[in-house]
């Protein structure tokens, strides 16, 4: 309530450095911080972020960025998390591509349900260590009842789980 609404869109991209995008909704929209350029030291926080169909990666998509913060969102209802087929529609999704991997991302204080897929999901897909997505601190969140896991870490290095609340999960 209250604050801008982004509705059917299907990204923002951001690109660049030393940004912060707060207090928005998104409506069938997504976060992405873009894929094919560098995108560092940026906050998003406050955002409502919601009703995004399956297959669309993440409601936050920081992909291989640096110095990224993900703080006090509510990510819900994405995807379709009682599907009976896989739909990967993640909370916060950081990985590796083109040679590059997220660095120093924090998810902080963030509550996400409902989603098709996880919470949170790190992967690097089986990169060498120096590749991997590193440096990742994810505390404080309250995740439940998504269709995957609460968080889920693949090929990642240096990774803090600490103070989160996971409850509501089906049994695999």
């Amino acid at each position: 309530g209250g604050h801008p609404v982004f509705v059917g869109m299907r990204s923002l991209r951001a690109a660049g450095s030393y940004m912060i995008i707060e207090n928005l909704e998104f409506n069938n929209s997504r976060i992405l911080v873009h894929k094919d350029r560098t995108g560092d030291h940026i906050s998003i926080r406050n955002l409502d972020i919601h009703s995004g169909p399956p297959g669309q990666a993440a409601a936050i998509y920081p992909a291989q960025g640096n110095h990224i913060v993900v703080y006090n969102n509510y990510l819900h209802d994405n995807g379709d998390p009682n599907g009976s087929e896989q739909n990967d529609f993640h909370g916060v999704l950081v990985d590796y591509a083109d040679g590059r991997a997220g660095r120093n991302i924090w998810v902080v204080d963030n509550h996400m349900h409902g989603n098709g897929g996880d919470s949170v999901q790190i992967n690097s897909w089986g990169q060498p260590l120096e590749k991997v997505v590193r440096f990742v601190y994810i505390g404080r969140n309250i995740m439940h009842a998504e269709g995957e896991n609460a968080v889920d870490l693949k090929s990642s290095a240096d990774v803090v789980l600490s103070e989160n609340a996971m409850y509501h999960f089906r049994s695999s």
